[in-house]
């Protein structure tokens, strides 16, 4: 599996590199097809705790996670390529973060 992660409005590097990080390790470490709704949907479950704990912790207002028919296209899945996309907003910053997963299970 091959997983490039690409990030948008970084304010605090710090942050994005522990959020992007644990995510990029969670996908490398769970064993899922990423065409399985279900396990898909427990893996996004996981990503919106940890940034449910981001939120605890003072660190971010608010987030989305997205991985679904809105940001993949019918092609891409049946060739293995899901987009993962998780954007948050920082508290105190104007901006909000953006980091995409591209993930190929073929790879």
């Amino acid at each position: 599996m091959k997983v490039e992660i690409t990030a948008k409005a970084v304010n605090s590097k710090v942050l994005v590199e522990h959020i992007s990080g644990t995510i990029k390790d969670g996908i490398h470490a769970v064993e899922m097809t990423w065409g399985n709704d279900e396990e898909r949907s427990i893996f996004l479950e996981y990503i919106n705790s940890l940034l449910h704990e981001a939120w605890n912790a003072g660190k971010i207002e608010q987030w989305k996670v997205q991985c679904n028919s809105l940001n993949n296209n019918a092609d891409d899945i049946l060739n293995g390529m899901f987009v993962l996309d998780v954007h948050f907003k920082q508290k105190h910053c104007l901006n909000v973060t953006k980091l995409r997963y591209t993930i190929r299970e073929n790879e």
